[in-house]
This record gives C-alpha cells, structure tokens and sequence, in this order.
C-alpha cells in the first residue's frame, strides 16, 4: 500500500500541486516516476539538460517536459539540504576526454550521475531500480567513487566527461 502525503496548497489551488503517483499506477509508470524524480535532482544540482538527455538516452525535449512537470517542486518551498548549497555546479558535457570510446564516456557520466545521486540520499535500491543494474553493481560504482574521493579527486573535478 502507498502512503500518500498531502503538501499544503497555494492560495488559489483547489487540487494538489505536486505531481503525485497515483496507487494503483503499474510497474511502468512507477520506474518512470522514479526516473523522472533523478532527472530533476540530477537538473537541480546542476547537470545540463544535455548531459541529462545523453545519460538516459532521452531527447531534451523529453527532458525539458520532466522537468516542466516537476517544476512544482520548487514552488512547493521543501526543505532543502544544506549540503546541496556546498556542491560546485557541474559543467555540460561539450568538452570530452580524448582516448575514450563513447560508450566510455557514457558509462563515466552514468556513474558519476549514480553517485551524486547516493551522496543526496537516495538508496542503493532506488538507483538500482531507475538504471536497471544490479544492485552489487551499484555498490560497485559506489566503491570505485568512493577511492576517487578519498585519492582527493573530486567527482566533480571530471567535468569534462
């Protein structure tokens, strides 16, 4: 069963603003919920809409109508997180490293959307579910991150990929 939660409504709203999911939506619909809610995390902390669009392999014009839709968010005034504030915004994907195949690049851009998007909170099964990967091969990226971070090479720093 689903929990729904209801957020308070603008002054001139007589249905809920938010765009919600509804409880008796498919399989289908959920993964799309659920990909559509790390598009706009991964849009918000910065990541172009084509950069967005070459990782999930969608057309911006895709990308553009998710994050129209959940544009209501921002009006909605949540709480943010404070280390949200403390991430450098990361750059479009225009300038790419040379030697990689593009099948490379792609699967760099993957992971590094992956692991920004567990250092916001969301777990290792949700990511699992939205990239449809293992979730040992999650840990995986996760793990091989984490030894960037701590060699004191920011993720962020790969900007060009």
């Amino acid at each position: 069963m689903v929990n729904t939660f209801h957020l308070p409504l603008r002054h001139d709203e007589r249905a809920p603003s938010l765009p919600t999911l509804s409880p008796d939506a498919g399989a289908k619909e959920r993964w799309k919920f659920r990909r559509d809610l790390v598009i706009y995390l991964a849009f918000r902390l910065g990541f172009s809409r084509k950069y967005l669009a070459e990782v999930f392999d969608l057309h911006r014009t895709r990308i553009n109508l998710v994050l129209d839709r959940l544009s209501a968010y921002d009006a909605a005034e949540l709480p943010r997180d404070p280390a949200l504030a403390d991430l450098p915004k990361l750059a479009s994907a225009d300038r790419l490293p040379r030697g990689f195949t593009p099948g490379q690049r792609w699967r760099f851009r993957r992971n590094l959307l992956i692991h920004v998007a567990h250092r916001q909170g969301l777990s290792q099964r949700f990511i699992a579910d939205v990239f449809d990967l293992p979730r040992s091969r999650v840990a995986e990226i996760l793990k091989e991150f984490a030894y960037l971070e701590r060699d004191g090479v920011e993720p962020e720093m790969a900007r060009g990929f």
